[in-house]
């Protein structure tokens, strides 16, 4: 069985009053990518309370945020259910990320697109 070799993963954030979808990053599952959705939420966003799983990722990026931004931050699956409701529907919805065949480009920013029209999939089809 051949080891997959560039895996992505799109980070998303939502809004837990209103259950949108904040924003995302596409990349690997490193800091790097993560920082960079983390920067972009706290630039626009008035971030009081985050609410994260334990990946230790999280843990690394609030030892430098904590200070700056002065949020509260929760670890518990209990409060990150709205991100995986999101996190299902972006697997049911998007098959790119997941389809072995030619039919579906893997480049990242036709996923990137992906990600875009997706909130607004019902706006698009009353266009069609």
């Amino acid at each position: 069985m051949e080891r997959k070799t560039n895996q992505i993963r799109i980070w998303t954030a939502v809004d837990r009053d209103t259950g949108e979808l904040i924003d995302f990053e596409i990349g690997s599952a490193d800091q790097t990518t993560a920082l960079e959705l983390f920067e972009r939420i706290y630039k626009r966003h008035k971030v009081e309370i985050l609410c994260t799983d334990a990946n230790p990722v999280y843990q690394s990026l609030m030892k430098y945020y904590k200070p700056t931004y002065n949020a509260k931050h929760y670890v518990t699956k209990a409060e990150t259910s709205l991100v995986e409701s999101w996190n299902m529907r972006l697997k049911h919805y998007l098959v790119r990320p997941k389809r072995k065949t030619i039919c579906y480009s893997k480049s990242i920013e036709m996923l990137r697109i992906s990600m875009l029209m997706l909130p607004n999939k019902d706006l698009i089809f009353s266009l069609v």
